[in-house]
């Protein structure tokens, strides 16, 4: 991209605002936030609004990259989505081991109760049974 001699300070200007624009859009050093790509998107809609020559010359380029950061934007907010619903599915999954810890400890104590029963009703006599008349006794 060459500077016009019709206006350098446009093209200049307008070249500028791409630059802008590429700079804040590059991932760098840490994550990419959202606040660089929302001044990235801002500096290429300034572009997009600047009609003159020089400013349409780079119109095509600022319209591509536009496009890739809408993009990235979109792909971000639904990865922040997932993440929240992934932290929350992480909870009820926390709640879930809680609850069966709880239940487990119920179910042995239970059994402890069970066992106890079962051991009370094998020591307990056999029951008695009453003895059958005599055929032709007196009654």
């Amino acid at each position: 991209m060459t500077v016009t001699a019709a206006n350098p300070r446009a093209d200049q200007a307008a070249l500028t605002k791409l630059h802008v624009a590429v700079q804040a859009s590059q991932p760098g050093q840490g994550r990419l936030t959202q606040s660089r790509l929302a001044e990235a998107r801002r500096a290429l809609e300034s572009l997009l609004t600047d009609d003159s020559a020089e400013a349409r010359s780079y119109h095509p380029y600022a319209r591509a990259l536009l496009e890739q950061i809408r993009e990235r934007q979109r792909l971000s907010a639904q990865n922040e989505r997932l993440n929240r619903e992934l932290d929350a599915g992480g909870r009820n999954v926390e709640e879930q081991g809680r609850e069966l810890d709880t239940l487990r400890r119920q179910n042995a104590e239970l059994q402890k109760k069970l066992d106890a029963l079962t051991e009370i009703e094998r020591r307990l006599p056999p029951p008695v049974t009453p003895a059958a008349p005599r055929p032709g006794g007196s009654g």
